[in-house]
């Protein structure tokens, strides 16, 4: 058995960070992209009683998943949405903007967001 190094091709996705404020308006997002089958939910989880965290219910191409505050929901380039915890994300992804102009300049990206070469 021979076993190799992959990398991942680059594709372009749609994502949004999940908040408090912004988890029923993701939901909407989600719902209106998929067949009337389907649909996304976003409800508040409570613990004893106490307000916990805003979650996001995502119908995936591998059953429900859940995307809580500051987990990201993605959108792929065939339609399909899955959440990707926070640190993921940052592992995982960058702004596509951001992607295009090291490609222009040549530059590599060292990935703290601060950087200057993450900066447009």
């Amino acid at each position: 058995m021979v076993v190799k190094k992959y990398r991942k091709r680059p594709i372009e996705a749609e994502a949004v960070q999940v908040t408090a404020e912004n988890a029923a308006e993701i939901a909407e997002w989600i719902t209106a992209n998929l067949d009337e089958m389907h649909g996304a939910n976003a409800y508040q989880r409570y613990f004893f009683g106490k307000a916990q965290t805003m979650v996001v219910e995502i119908p995936t191409l591998h059953g429900l998943a859940e995307a809580v505050e500051t987990d990201w929901v993605v959108r792929g380039p065939k339609g399909d949405f899955w959440p990707v915890r926070n640190d993921i994300f940052g592992e995982s992804y960058e702004d596509a903007d951001v992607y295009v102009r090291r490609q222009m300049v040549g530059e590599p990206s060292c990935g703290d967001p601060n950087c200057p070469c993450q900066r447009g």
